[in-house]
């Protein structure tokens, strides 16, 4: 690899010397702090972002088809001297997308701008890889007195006639499932040729392949972006080109990594000339390339700036069913709230295996009328797993949600439970009394309370451990297609096979098999913690679809106990909450 010219000169944080007495040792009250995922709405639309560090502002902004997520080895460096703040690209993760120009890098650095204002820093230094690297430098072109620095990774430029062609695969929901392998055949293929549509041997790249399980953890992040995933993907890929690397006047450096996909790209912009306010930073490995940036940074003082004050975050429902994060003292749970004025509040629990995504139509439509809180459990959706035996799952889940209702301030609660979820609340009842008033199953899915049924889930149960074939993914898939297709999805036989009113959908059926591979190869497990947990006690109403099964209508698939008292639900989904809200308030 070629190295640097000695005698260029660094780029001085000359921002922020200007306005602030900068100290050449650093606060000794900073420390380092764990990850925090919040959320802030800049010009109107909703950003997601992930807080770790202490010290000076950094923005991080990531690579596509990915997310903030990937960025959690560079925070957890560069956070040791900055207050790091990484955020989803918009229509990535868990941000909103721009409402227009969203393959317009104009358009993302104004997005960014409004980011940094809402998030009230001063002078960040502006950190991006690839295609957060091209927004950090069309922002830098456009406000380039606005940050301390521009730090670009693999920032290069593209021959975009060769790159483009083929690139993005359509990952539209397929009722084979195909679309899943499609995704994965296009970031294993990053690590294999570049571009990694063109398998040729001119093409092949020469690099360690990732494990399985991180490749599965990245096509989760494409998966999760949707199918518009290549507007800013493709338009950063556009603006990377060597016509605009003189349109930059702020400093900046260019990270140079051995192992990088685009290496070739980058030497090539080097080996043309850079201006002056480029500073090239080479490292032998992707492993040390974030403490050769680092290292930079402290020997050019940029960590020497202010420090970011502590994170704090009000826990709030709005009056829009939104999402948002709570902290317990199990852990934190992802979920979506709204303070609707006038009705009981409502708490929905999704069974194992789901997440909070399952109610999103009904909450959205009783959140007129009621309070509703949907959350992702531990483990599941964007709620991270805690430490702990399965044994211990039920009480610490329980403990969570209960602390969770009670910061929102609810009380008196209907409680509506889908399979598991059922469990969970009748056991969320008699811990937590005074919050729960009743609990209502949600008949979409089979209440297992029964030694046999959990043995024959047990032994159906597929393993969704990530494959290196990508197999893993078609798995989940099958399992949330039978799930549309049979009573009991474990028991495929004529008795279970199920008559739904709406027809098969592949929209429906992905979102499931997302959830059951973002709650991973415990599935059976976290089922063992619950299915001896006595509902009959505290259930009090059963809303059941009007669906068929092949022993006559799901109401008499139930167990007695859910049958004392029936709510049918109308045909089309799309009116449940309707309803439900009737129902409830009978």
């Amino acid at each position: 690899m070629k190295q640097p010219d000695s005698t260029r000169t660094p780029v001085k944080s000359r921002s922020i010397a200007q306005v602030s007495g900068l100290s050449n040792t650093r606060a000794s009250s900073v420390h380092i702090v764990s990850e925090k995922c919040d959320f802030v709405v800049a010009a109107g639309r909703r950003v997601h972002y992930r807080r770790y560090g202490a010290g000076p502002p950094m923005i991080m902004m990531h690579a596509s088809p990915l997310s903030s997520k990937s960025m959690r080895g560079a925070m957890q460096v560069f956070g040791q001297h900055f207050t790091c703040f990484a955020l989803d690209n918009p229509g990535f993760g868990l941000s909103e997308p721009l409402p227009i120009g969203q393959g317009d890098m104009a358009a993302h650095a104004d997005a960014l701008k409004d980011t940094i204002d809402a998030l009230e820093l001063e002078h960040p230094v502006v950190y991006g890889a690839s295609t957060g690297a091209a927004i950090a430098h069309a922002f830098g072109c456009k406000y380039p007195t606005a940050s301390a620095l521009c730090m670009l990774d693999t920032f290069s430029h593209y021959d975009t006639d060769d790159t483009l062609e083929g690139y993005f695969p359509d990952v539209i929901p397929r009722r084979d499932g195909g679309h899943l392998l499609a995704s994965w055949e296009k970031i294993s293929g990053l690590y294999l040729f570049s571009p990694w549509q063109k398998a040729e041997p001119s093409r092949r790249q020469v690099r360690d392949f990732p494990e399985p399980a991180m490749l599965h953890d990245m096509v989760l992040q494409l998966l999760c972006a949707g199918t518009d995933y290549k507007q800013l993907y493709a338009g950063a890929i556009a603006w990377e080109d060597a016509a605009n690397v003189d349109r930059l006047s702020a400093p900046a450096t260019l990270n140079v990594w051995e192992s990088a996909s685009g290496l070739a790209r980058v030497q090539m912009l080097i080996d043309r000339g850079l201006p002056e306010n480029y500073v090239p930073i080479y490292s032998d490995a992707a492993g040390g390339r974030y403490a050769n940036q680092l290292k930079y940074l402290v020997e050019q003082s940029f960590c020497n700036a202010p420090p970011v004050p502590a994170h704090t975050t009000a826990v709030s429902a709005g009056e829009d069913y939104e999402p948002l994060y709570i902290e317990t003292s199990q852990g934190t749970l992802f979920a979506k709230a709204a303070n609707g004025m006038g009705c009981r509040p409502i708490v929905f629990l999704h069974d194992w295996g789901g997440s909070a995504q399952v109610f999103q139509s009904i909450a959205t439509a009783l959140a007129t009328r009621h309070p509703v809180l949907a959350m992702d459990l531990p483990g599941h959706g964007d709620s991270p797993m805690q430490a702990g035996s399965v044994d211990e799952l039920v009480p610490r889940t329980v403990t969570a949600v209960g602390e969770a209702i009670s910061q929102l301030g609810f009380e008196g609660v209907d409680v509506i439970g889908i399979g598991a979820g059922l469990l969970l609340g009748n056991r969320l009842k008699e811990s937590f009394p005074a919050l729960v008033n009743r609990v209502v199953c949600l008949a979409t899915a089979p209440v297992i309370t029964e030694l046999s049924e959990f043995e024959a889930l047990s032994e159906a149960a597929l393993s969704f451990d990530p494959d290196i074939s990508g197999a893993h993914l078609i798995r989940a898939f099958s399992v949330a297609r039978q799930q549309d297709l049979f009573w009991t999805w474990w028991r495929r036989t004529k008795a279970t096979t199920l008559a739904r009113a709406e027809p098969l959908d592949p929209v429906r059926i992905h979102g499931r098999a997302i959830d059951l591979l973002k709650s991973g190869n415990a599935y059976s497990e976290f089922h063992r913690a619950t299915y001896s947990i006595n509902g009959e006690a505290e259930t009090s109403l059963c809303l059941v679809p009007n669906w068929q099964s092949g022993n006559g209508p799901v109401s008499d698939q139930l167990p007695e106990w859910l049958r004392k008292e029936i709510c049918p639900l109308p045909d089309d989904s799309a009116k449940w909450g309707q309803s439900i809200s009737a129902a409830l308030a009978n």
